[in-house]
């Protein structure tokens, strides 16, 4: 590792060879020199900083949202697992922001979905709610594509009354018999 440049990944071979290095460049390198702007070495004005303890401040918790487009299937992939949408937004991007717990998937300011974080990768959390309106827009599409089908067949094809049969009183049968 060259005496004044952070170490590159060659020059560890795992995070925890690369802590003490980091540490040795900090001590050796970087907080020896004396800085651009404050003319001073951070060694030498680090104790007169108005540093305080962080015992009592809770941790801090980023908030980061993320976008994402809803598949056509209404699932969308986060983290390496899938979440169920409602139907009517596959194909649009939702916003998608993790807890500790939970994965919750917003539109603008309206919360879609709280489902719980997935246990591991390649799972597929459900709610079925969110299919209702899908198996609707299946039978409507279904029933749009049946009707064109039978339009698209000739005239005489179009019957479905079945072939005509000769009608005969049931005397004539038993006198058959």
């Amino acid at each position: 590792m060259g005496k004044n440049f952070w170490p590159r990944v060659d020059d560890y071979e795992s995070a925890g060879d690369l802590v003490p290095q980091a540490r040795r460049w900090l001590d050796e390198t970087a907080n020896v020199r004396v800085h651009g702007t404050t003319g001073e070495r951070p060694v030498d004005r680090l104790s007169r900083e108005p540093l305080r303890p962080m015992t009592g401040i809770p941790p801090y918790r980023a908030l980061i949202l993320e976008r994402r487009r809803v598949a056509r299937d209404s699932y969308l992939s986060y983290a390496g697992n899938w979440y169920s949408v409602p139907a009517e937004y596959a194909g649009r991007e939702v916003w998608v922001r993790q807890t500790d717990e939970r994965v919750i998937i917003s539109d603008a300011d309206q919360v879609l979905v709280d489902h719980p974080l997935a246990a591991g990768h390649h799972q597929r959390l459900t709610d079925p709610k969110h299919f209702a309106a899908l198996a609707v827009r299946r039978d409507r599409r279904l029933q749009l594509e049946t009707a064109q089908a039978l339009a698209r067949l000739p005239q005489r094809m179009n019957r479905l009354d079945g072939p005509e049969v000769e009608k005969r009183s049931l005397t004539v049968y038993e006198a058959l018999a």
